[in-house]
C-alpha cells in the first residue's frame, strides 16, 4: 500500500510537517481560485467568482498596501491576467498562512501517528481539481477556441510590432493540428487522473503537458505563469506519491507491488452512493464542457459565420473635406487599413502602426456602418458604402469632417501564411 495511505504506518515528524504544509497551501489555493466553480461546471457559477473577488477587493488593500508596503492601488477583477499584483500578494499570503497554519497544527497535534484519511480525501481533491482543469482547457484548444487562427490584423502586423505572447498566439493559432495534439495531451491526462488505477499515468501525463505550457508562459510572457506554475506543482505532488514505486521501476530495474486502495467509506452503502455521485460528476462536467465548447465553436469560433463588411480593407484614396490627402508613412491620422471584425467592432490602422478600436454596426440594408471609441459611446461616427466587386467606398462624417474613402478588400489568402499549405517533401527550406 502507498505509504501516505497506510493507516498502519507511522509518520515522521517532517513528513507530517510537510504534508501539514502542502495540505493548506494546496487548499488555500483552490479555494480561492475564482474560476473554480467554472472548472466543475457549477450552475451560475459567477456567484463564486464574485465571492473570491469580493474578498480580495477588501483584503488587498490591508495586505497589499498597508503591511507589504505598495504604493498604488491593486487592482482586482477578472482582466485576462493571472499574474496582477492582486494574484502575487494571494499568492504570498496563501504561502505565510500556510507556514504559519503549519506551526501552529504541528503544537496543537502532537500525539497523530499519520494522516491516511485525510490524505486519502485531499489526493482525491487535488486529482479532480487538475483533472477538471485539464479538460476545461483541453477541449477549447482541441476546437480552435483558446488559440484562433491568427485574425486580419495580426496578419497585417509585422512580427517585430508584435508581443511575445501575440507571436505565440499566431504560432499556436496557426496549427491547427498542433491545437489537436495539445489538446489531446490535456484531455487525456485529465481523463487519467480521474482514476486512481490510471492516476500516476495521469499525473505524468499532465506534468509534461503543463511544464510545456508554463515554459510557453514563461518564455513568451503570457501572464498564466502563476497558474500553469501551480498546476506543475501539482502534477508534481501526485507524483512524488509514487516515488519509491517509480524509481524502483525506471532506475533501479527492481519489481514494484500494486498499489492497494482503501476505499473511502467503510459502509458498502456509502460506497455506492459515492460511486454514482462519482460517475454522475464526470459525466455531468464532461458533458457540459464538450457542449461548452461546441457552442462557443458556433457563435465565436471556427465555425462562426463571418459578420457582412468582415475583411481586410488598403484605403487607396482619401478625401477630407474636399482635398485629397497624400499617404504619408509619417502621419499618424492617416488611415491605411481598416479591418472589419468578427465580433463586431472595427479596427482601424494608420500610416504610422498605431491601431484604433471601433464598436461597430452594420446595416446591409441601409449600406450604411456606425461605430464608435470603446471608451467614447456618445460620439458616433457614420458611413454610407458602396461597391463594386473587390472596390469599396465609404462616405460620411468622421470628427466633423467630411470624409470619402476609396478601399480595396484584401483577400486573407493574399497572405503567404495563409495559403502556405503544408508540404510532406520540401525540396529546400521555404523559410521566410
Amino acid at each position: 500500500m502507498n505509504s501516505l495511505l497506510d493507516a498502519s504506518q507511522s509518520w515522521s515528524s517532517g513528513k507530517k510537517m510537510i504534508f501539514r504544509f502542502i495540505f493548506l497551501y494546496f487548499a488555500l489555493y483552490i479555494l480561492n481560485d475564482p474560476y473554480l466553480g467554472e472548472f466543475f461546471n457549477i450552475p451560475k457559477a459567477d456567484w463564486y467568482s464574485s465571492l473570491v473577488f469580493g474578498i480580495w477587493k477588501w483584503f488587498m488593500p490591508i495586505m497589499g498596501n498597508q503591511i507589504l508596503g505598495f504604493d498604488y492601488d491593486i487592482a482586482v477583477g477578472p482582466n485576462g491576467s493571472g499574474d496582477t499584483t492582486a494574484n502575487y500578494v494571494a499568492v504570498f499570503t496563501f504561502f505565510l498562512l500556510s507556514v504559519l497554519g503549519t506551526l501552529l497544527w504541528t503544537i496543537l497535534d502532537k500525539k497523530r501517528i499519520n494522516y491516511s484519511v485525510m490524505s486519502l480525501w485531499f489526493i482525491a481533491a487535488v486529482r479532480y481539481y487538475l483533472a477538471f482543469v485539464l479538460l476545461s482547457y483541453g477541449w477549447v484548444k482541441l476546437i480552435q477556441l483558446q488559440f484562433p487562427f491568427p485574425g486580419l490584423m495580426r496578419l497585417l502586423t509585422t512580427y517585430g510590432e508584435s508581443s511575445p505572447m501575440g507571436l505565440a498566439w499566431n504560432f499556436m493559432g496557426y496549427s491547427a493540428s498542433y491545437n489537436w495534439f495539445t489538446g489531446l495531451g490535456e484531455i487525456l491526462g485529465g481523463l487519467f487522473l480521474l482514476s486512481r488505477r490510471t492516476s500516476t499515468f495521469g499525473a505524468a501525463l499532465a506534468f509534461g503537458v503543463m511544464f510545456n505550457v508554463m515554459m510557453i508562459n514563461f518564455g513568451y510572457d503570457v501572464p498564466v505563469k502563476l497558474f500553469s506554475a501551480h498546476l506543475v506543482l501539482m502534477a508534481l505532488f501526485l507524483l512524488t506519491i509514487d516515488a519509491p514505486r517509480l524509481a524502483n521501476f525506471f532506475f533501479s530495474n527492481k519489481a514494484t507491488q500494486a498499489v492497494k486502495f482503501p476505499p473511502y467509506f467503510s459502509n458498502p452503502r456509502f460506497r455506492k452512493i459515492f460511486l454514482g455521485f462519482k460517475i454522475f460528476l464526470i459525466a455531468y462536467v464532461l458533458f457540459m464542457n464538450i457542449q461548452s465548447a461546441l457552442k462557443g465553436q458556433k457563435s465565436y469560433g471556427t465555425k462562426s459565420p463571418n459578420p457582412p463588411l468582415y475583411g481586410i480593407y488598403e484605403v487607396k484614396n482619401t478625401i477630407i473635406n474636399g482635398d485629397t490627402i497624400p499617404a504619408l508613412l509619417t502621419d499618424s491620422t492617416y488611415w491605411e487599413h481598416l479591418v472589419f471584425n468578427k465580433y463586431g467592432s472595427l479596427q482601424v490602422k494608420t500610416a504610422t502602426g498605431d491601431v484604433s478600436f471601433f464598436q461597430l454596426s452594420v446595416d446591409t440594408v441601409q449600406q450604411r456602418v456606425e461605430f464608435n471609441l470603446f471608451r467614447d459611446t456618445i460620439n458616433k461616427s457614420h458611413l454610407n458604402y458602396v461597391s463594386e466587386h473587390e472596390k469599396f467606398i465609404f462616405t460620411g462624417i468622421i470628427s466633423g469632417d467630411t470624409t470619402h474613402l476609396e478601399t480595396h478588400r484584401k483577400d486573407p489568402s493574399d497572405f503567404l501564411l495563409v495559403n502556405r499549405s503544408f508540404h510532406w517533401i520540401n525540396e529546400y527550406p521555404y523559410n521566410r
